[in-house]
């Protein structure tokens, strides 16, 4: 710069040159910036790529974005982190997605159980059951291994429940024979008390230890065979989990409570001939 101020007749002129190159370098680190966050944007595993090599790759990329002026936040990197993992690691991402707060953890923290959850999965890969993961003496199991090749919905071990006998005085359901149906839809329910569906496959994990009966209006009685928790994917690639949820598998409809969701503090409005539900 040094060279072009000197030749410059008035300080006028050299002040003028001076915010010339400036804008010019801030249009330079302004491109950069745009390119590093499409990179950021794209960013997959390659082929055969470890945890450690990605981690290194995007927390490099994200310093990059960081020098350039993009204050990218460790919570994002951490979300895209979970968002492209390899599929024999999916369900460990959901796992860490819902049981911890991302804005809580590091990259190194994210890189630390995705680890430990391969090595697991490398020990035990071959038999049928998940495993779960205890990450830290003080921490509960948060980390919970890949499902086998047969998609089989890992089970707790059963525990000493005593049997329930639920009551669903308002609902109208058809019942069916037991068996996965592939449906997805899920039915806002008013009038029903608890979540519902007969999909196994659904659930994240499940509690089979939890059983008993349900009832409906009609007089139907029909058996509880499981308990748990459901996840379900946003648009924007995160996950939403529902609790509190019973596996009955002679029902033909997915419930969901709307007096559940009210308990557990959704936002529940009805006007206008529209149903909104709000988690925040």
């Amino acid at each position: 710069m040094l060279p072009t101020v000197a030749v410059k007749d008035t300080a006028k002129d050299a002040w003028e040159a001076v915010k010339t190159v400036r804008v010019g370098v801030q249009r330079v680190r302004e491109e950069n910036a745009q390119k590093h966050r499409r990179e950021f944007g794209e960013i997959t595993f390659k082929d055969g790529e470890s945890i450690d090599d990605f981690s290194k790759r995007i927390t490099g990329l994200a310093n990059n974005l960081r020098v350039l002026g993009d204050n990218i936040s460790d919570a994002e990197i951490v979300r895209k982190f979970l968002q492209v993992v390899p599929a024999r690691l999916s369900q460990v991402a959901i796992s860490i997605e819902t049981l911890l707060d991302l804005n809580e953890l590091s990259v190194e923290e994210v890189t630390g159980r995705l680890r430990t959850a391969r090595d697991c999965h490398s020990k035990k890969k071959g038999h049928e059951k998940s495993h779960i993961t205890q990450a830290e003496e003080d921490e509960p199991a948060l980390l919970m291994a890949p499902q086998a090749e047969e998609q089989r919905v890992p089970e707790r071990a059963p525990m000493p429940f005593e049997p329930l006998k639920l009551e669903e005085a308002k609902v109208f359901t058809q019942l069916g024979q037991a068996g996965e149906r592939g449906h997805t839809k899920w039915v806002l329910d008013i009038g029903a008390t608890n979540n519902m569906t007969d999909s196994r496959s659904a659930f994240s994990k499940l509690d089979t230890g939890v059983h008993g009966t349900v009832s409906f209006r009609d007089g139907s009685v029909v058996n509880i065979e499981g308990h748990d928790i459901i996840l379900f994917m946003c648009k924007n690639g995160e996950h939403r989990a529902l609790t509190d949820v019973y596996f009955i598998p002679h029902l033909t409809a997915n419930i969901v409570s709307i007096g559940q969701l009210d308990e557990f503090g959704c936002d529940v409005h009805i006007g206008d001939g529209f149903l909104h539900i709000s988690d925040e």
